[in-house]
């Protein structure tokens, strides 16, 4: 019997995780925890059809259903809070929130990154 509940389930998108990837995890979990990313002005920019991105974090018995977003570095940063949560003990609302968290720094990360001035070799 297992312990430890295992992440069995992921979906990737390179758009966030897609409305039907979160209603999927709503259709097999009704309290599925969906916590914004970030958040957009909508019809601005490539943001014309959403306002947010959100991840999703579902549970059948044991079995952990979660959606991550995409580019693959985020895919990464998703999996390794995803991997430290369950090993914690984190109910689904905690481990949303840890890997929300990590998302949210590394998207902070790339923007600052973005911004700063290029130096010269």
């Amino acid at each position: 019997m297992l312990t430890q509940p295992s992440p069995s389930f992921v979906r990737r998108s390179s758009y966030g995780p897609e409305p039907k990837a979160r209603a999927a995890a709503l259709l097999v979990d009704a309290a599925a925890t969906t916590p914004n990313i970030v958040t957009h002005a909508l019809g601005v920019g490539r943001h014309r059809h959403k306002a947010s991105v959100r991840i999703a974090v579902g549970r059948i018995s044991s079995t952990l259903i979660v959606a991550l977003p995409g580019p693959n570095d985020e895919v990464r940063v998703g999996v390794d809070a995803l991997v430290d949560g369950p090993a914690s003990g984190a109910g689904k609302e905690a481990l949303a929130e840890g890997i929300a968290a990590r998302l949210r720094e590394r998207l902070r990360e790339k923007s600052a990154a973005a911004t700063r001035p290029h130096q010269e070799a």
